[in-house]
This record gives C-alpha cells, sequence and structure tokens, in this order.
C-alpha cells in the first residue's frame, strides 16, 4: 500500500464553541480570513477552512489561493458586497475583467 504524504495544515484551527469567527480562526502568517467570507456566517467561513485545509495539500499553492480570494473579497467590498450570496457569476465576471 502506497502511504499518504498528506499532513494536516500547521496552524489552521478553529473552535466548535458558539463565538465569533474572528476570535477563533488562526491561519499560518497570521493570515485572517476575509471579512466577505466571516460576515457571511459560520457556514461560510467553516467551509472556506475546511476547502483549505483539506482540499489544498501544497502549503505555497494554498497561500497563493488564499491570497487571491483575499484579493477578489477585498475587491468585491470595495464595490458594496458584503455578503457571499451576493456573488453572482456577473460579480466574478466582472472581476475577471478588472484583471486583465
Amino acid at each position: 500500500t502506497r502511504k499518504s504524504t498528506f499532513s494536516q495544515p500547521q496552524a489552521i484551527e478553529y473552535s466548535t464553541s458558539p463565538v465569533p469567527a474572528r476570535q477563533v480562526a488562526r491561519l499560518p502568517g497570521n493570515a485572517v480570513l476575509p471579512s466577505l467570507i466571516l460576515d457571511s456566517g459560520e457556514k461560510a467561513w467553516r467551509r472556506y477552512l475546511e476547502f483549505f485545509a483539506a482540499h489544498i495539500r501544497n502549503p505555497n499553492t494554498r497561500a497563493a489561493y488564499a491570497h487571491a480570494v483575499g484579493r477578489f473579497c477585498r475587491w468585491c467590498q470595495k464595490r458594496g458586497i458584503r455578503d457571499l450570496h451576493e456573488v453572482s457569476p456577473f460579480v466574478v465576471a466582472a472581476y475577471v475583467e478588472h484583471l486583465k
């Protein structure tokens, strides 16, 4: 059998206690979860952490994706988008055009 080389992310932690996400989310390198994610509720920030912890194994890729998501979230907030439910395919298309 082949042994998996995947190890749990070193510093991604979250509590199951009912406290605000801002108080429990800790990411490597003092990174913080984007406000757009946090403000969209516990289900959103937990899914965000789970995605980065379980689906992205390479730490460099994880950091690059987290940076890209952070840029997108800041772009959204500058345009008044405060909840993930407001992010539509049109919003994503506008962001992609903005990057060109």
